[in-house]
């Protein structure tokens, strides 16, 4: 992958792109919404879209202090306690 470059789900805008090996054919999806319409394109272009749909950026700390990566990977250790 080229520098600064991300995979990112167009609809939820999720960075949690799986592939999968589909009959020697790389299928790309996201993680979250399991939708395969992935697009690629630089950090600072992928924020720019994350603020205008969510009116947050990702590494924007809320009201805990936490940004939105470290509130995602508090939310999947907390869900990975359940189980």
């Amino acid at each position: 992958m080229e520098d600064n470059q991300v995979y990112y789900c167009k609809s939820c805008l999720s960075l949690r792109i799986q592939s999968i090996d589909f009959n020697g054919e790389e299928i790309l999806f996201c993680d979250k919404c399991k939708d395969s319409n992935v697009g690629k394109t630089d950090f600072d272009t992928w924020d720019k879209m994350y603020f205008e749909k969510y009116h947050h950026h990702f590494m924007e700390e809320d009201r805990e202090g936490l940004t939105h990566k470290e509130r995602m990977d508090k939310e999947l250790r907390e869900i990975l306690h359940l189980h």
